[in-house]
């Protein structure tokens, strides 16, 4: 990263583990002034397979208020870049009135309106503008991936960061595919905010 790095703030995620078959995940908020910088993680898994670390792809905004508690919204454009265009079942997440983001998956999706359906509701109200970042599927292009060692735990740490936000304020998301019958989980990851 180079001279003149100043730390933001700092996040830590604790142990998921999930059901075989069922993917683990970690979201991680956008913050203002920084990014996302993965600072330390360990997982676990039973066969050898990537721990994702899944970035932006797009960004759009809200064409339109959304109230709390609603699952239909329109988008301005298309968050998405024009070779992997948003599709039912790739994740989003929506900036709140209240400043969190809304994580979700795309259950349906109409092009010619721009309009999502989201698997989960929101949790307050979402204003006409509002930020909507796109990251697709754990495997789209543009993702970070490690791999991991069957059987055990794999940990790595680095600062000033392993893998990078793509840019300031965004999000981020961690994703286990959690394949397998041996146990398997997300142990720990540390993300820091970073001023470049």
């Amino acid at each position: 990263m180079g001279a003149n790095v100043y730390l933001e703030a700092v996040a830590g995620f604790g142990y998921l583990a999930g059901t075989s078959g069922v993917a683990i995940q970690h979201n991680i908020d956008g913050v203002g002034g920084g990014r996302i910088a993965i600072l330390a993680f360990g997982a676990t898994c039973g066969v050898a397979e990537s721990l994702y670390f899944m970035t932006v792809l797009g960004k759009s905004t809200l064409n339109g208020a959304v109230a709390s508690g609603a699952t239909t919204c329109v988008f301005l454009a298309n968050p998405a870049p024009a070779a992997n265009l948003l599709a039912s079942g790739d994740y989003v997440a929506l900036v709140l009135d209240n400043g969190d983001f809304h994580f979700a998956a795309i259950s349906n999706w109409w092009v010619s309106n721009l309009t999502a359906v989201l698997d989960t509701a929101l949790t307050d109200d979402a204003a006409s503008g509002n930020a909507i970042y796109n990251f697709g599927v754990y495997r789209d292009t543009g993702h970070f991936a490690y791999l991991l060692t069957a059987g055990s735990q794999t940990t790595k740490s680095q600062d000033p960061g392993i893998f990078f936000g793509g840019a300031k304020g965004y999000p981020m998301k961690v994703w286990h595919p959690n394949t397998g019958s041996q146990p398997k989980s997300i142990d720990f990851v540390t993300a820091q905010y970073i001023n470049k």
